[in-house]
């Protein structure tokens, strides 16, 4: 019984560890078909991933299609706007400096008006001098001759009209000046500004062209970059989950091997152990529940390997769809920022559409501005070119004018000169015969006195001869004491007289001639009586008193008449010198013109130059364009073919045709 017993236990401990055994490959065949299930999952998802990566990247190729396009389309655009711009901006900048040659020009004109004012008003000054001078001249030397006065009416008409010569050049100068003056203004501010700026934008546009052409490859290679880096992530992150997957199934075929050879050895245990128990079947119970054990464990591990290979295929498939997630986001966030700065640029787009518009509405106008410019420009080339010859018929009466002057100058100097040494001699002559008429009246007086001495000691001897009474004799001592008096006073006057006098007229020497007569000396006989001898001496007393008192009398006179001829020779020579300085000063501002026209006319002449020049450049600058304008043309309308209307988008996201968008080139 207890044989049988044991042999039932042992059928049954078999039953039951063949259905552990069964449980256990059970379970093994469960995880092997969830595994290949799981695997055959991901290998879905794979393909799934990769489908859509795919869609995704036919999407981003459109999309950068269409970017590109519309980038072509902002970046035309754009420059369009800097070009209008950049012209609008030169034509304010145009504008502000033809107002500040107007302010400029107006502000030479009031100088020169003002300059114009003050030098009339000093050739009035002048003129009004010189008149009063000659007038004053005039007057105080009617006295001395007539053809003095015929001289200096003669001068006076000479300098008249020279002066209205003068004022008339001056006056007609200043008329030419300001016309020229405006002319040029014109010119200037009509031809110059214009074509300088047009061919400064012109340069300015080529230069923004060339740069927005290298800025926009430099996008373009940019933006290739970075879809390449993105692609080259994206394999690579595609590569390294292809490596997991291998890794995977690498290590669940080398779990599956290790299972099978562990299966394998554990069936030939199970059969040498079968066979151990019909041989043995006690000792092998141990072994069997020993082995039953170690199988347990081993079944164990390997569930808990299986766990660990399960975590460790969720952790992989976690962190791949995580990866793929955040791909996805990226590449999404990405597109969304594309989306918005597409729109952004539509919206400026169609702003800039509406510029365009406007701007296209001023450079037309602006082309018909310029048309009539140049149609100006050709209509001053026939006013310079009449300028120039009126310029050059100017200045050859200028220079007559001035040779003229310079002439008539001299030969003013030279006759005032002239009659200013007569003058001299003539005051010289008379300032020696005066001196000469003096000395001869100091010798009369000499005699005069020598004469009334002889007559004082005749007599005092024929008062002694006589002897008469002390009364008769009285009066003639009182008339010799008046008399030495008398020659007292004579003698200081005619001392301080020489002294202080320096010339003296003519009329003098004659009144001298005629009022002198000879002073006869009687002999004193002793038949003679005294009273006759007494009144004799009386009367020739009394004429000499008259005689002191008219040369008295003359010779004051003479003292003014000469300090009046000397102050007017002093007066004269001042006005002489005044009137030189004049004349030094008025050749002098009509050399200053005569150089200032020639200015004009070498500034007339550059600016023929310039506006040459300019012709020239715009024409050399129009054939550079005209290329550059045919392929701009033929690119847009490529651009415009490719896209096929569905590029511009307008305001708020509405879609506008491109028939719309008005395209300058």
């Amino acid at each position: 019984m207890n044989g049988l017993d044991g042999v039932s236990s042992l059928v049954v401990d078999i039953k039951k560890f063949q259905k552990l055994n069964k449980e256990a490959e059970d379970l093994k065949a469960k995880q092997l078909l969830e595994c290949e299930e799981s695997i055959r999952n991901l290998e879905g998802i794979i393909k799934t991933k990769d489908a859509e990566n795919q869609k995704l990247l036919r999407e981003y190729q459109a999309l950068t299609k269409a970017y590109s396009a519309l980038q072509a389309d902002f970046t035309y655009n754009y420059q369009l706007f800097q070009e209008r711009d950049a012209e609008i901006s030169s034509f304010e900048k145009l504008n502000n400096e033809l107002r500040e040659q107007l302010a400029k020009s107006k502000n030479e004109k009031e100088i020169l008006l003002k300059e114009k004012a003050r030098l009339e008003g000093e050739i009035k000054k002048e003129v009004n001098r010189n008149n009063e001078i000659e007038l004053y001249y005039q007057e105080q030397l009617q006295e001395k001759s007539r053809e003095q006065e015929q001289l200096k009416q003669a001068m006076e008409a000479e300098k008249m009209s020279t002066i209205n010569e003068f004022e008339a050049t001056i006056r007609d100068l200043s008329r030419e000046h300001s016309e020229r003056i405006k002319l040029l203004d014109q010119q200037r501010g009509a031809l110059e500004g214009d074509l300088k700026d047009m061919l400064a934008e012109k340069d300015e546009t080529i230069k923004k062209l060339l740069q927005q052409i290298r800025e926009k490859e430099l996008m373009s290679n940019k933006y290739l970059a970075e879809n390449e880096s993105i692609k080259r992530t994206f394999a690579a992150k595609i590569k390294v989950l292809e490596d997991e997957k291998q890794a995977l199934d690498n290590s669940i075929t080398e779990m599956m091997i290790q299972h099978r050879t562990e299966m394998e050895e554990l069936q030939k245990q199970h059969t040498k152990q079968h066979q151990q128990l019909i041989a043995s079947y006690e000792p092998t119970l141990a072994r069997l529940k020993s082995d039953i054990d170690e199988c347990q464990t081993v079944i164990k591990n390997q569930k808990e390997s299986l766990k660990i290979c399960q975590r460790q295929i969720e952790d992989h498939e976690k962190q791949r769809l995580f990866d793929i997630n955040s791909l996805r986001n990226e590449y999404e966030e990405k597109l969304r920022k594309k989306d918005k700065d597409i729109e952004v640029m539509k919206d400026k787009e169609w702003e800039y559409t509406k510029k365009l518009e406007s701007k296209e509405d001023m450079i037309n106008s602006l082309k018909k501005m310029l048309d009539e410019r140049k149609q100006e420009a050709e209509s001053l080339k026939d006013e310079v070119k009449s300028l120039t010859e009126r310029e050059n018929n100017t200045k050859r009466e200028m220079l007559r004018m001035s040779l003229q002057l310079e002439h008539e100058k001299e030969q003013k100097d030279k006759e005032i000169n002239e009659k200013h040494d007569q003058m001299l001699k003539m005051l010289k002559k008379e300032r020696d015969d005066a001196t000469a008429i003096l000395e001869d009246k100091d010798r009369q007086i000499d005699e005069l006195r020598r004469e009334i001495m002889v007559l004082n000691t005749e007599l005092s001897l024929a008062a002694s001869m006589k002897k008469a009474p002390y009364d008769k004799l009285k009066p003639q001592n009182k008339s010799s004491s008046k008399y030495q008096q008398l020659i007292n006073e004579i003698d200081d006057e005619l001392s301080l007289g020489s002294i202080d006098m320096v010339s003296s007229p003519s009329s003098f020497s004659s009144k001298m001639e005629n009022k002198e007569a000879p002073v006869d000396v009687p002999k004193v006989n002793a038949s003679v009586d005294l009273l006759t001898v007494s009144n004799m001496h009386m009367e020739q007393i009394t004429t000499l008193n008259s005689l002191v008192t008219e040369l008295r009398l003359d010779l004051e006179s003479q003292k003014e008449k000469l300090y009046r001829s000397e102050e007017k020779l002093i007066s004269m020579s001042l006005e002489n010198k005044q009137l030189r300085a004049k004349l030094k000063e008025a050749v002098h501002d009509l050399k200053t013109l005569c150089k200032e026209k020639e200015k004009l006319t070498d500034m007339s002449n550059a600016l023929k130059k310039e506006v040459i020049s300019l012709k020239e450049r715009n024409f050399m600058i129009e054939n550079t364009l005209t290329p550059l304008n045919v392929a701009l043309t033929t690119e847009v309308n490529n651009n415009s073919n490719n896209t096929n209307g569905t590029r511009d988008i307008g305001v708020n996201g509405k879609s506008k045709p491109l028939s719309s968008r008005k395209k300058k080139h």
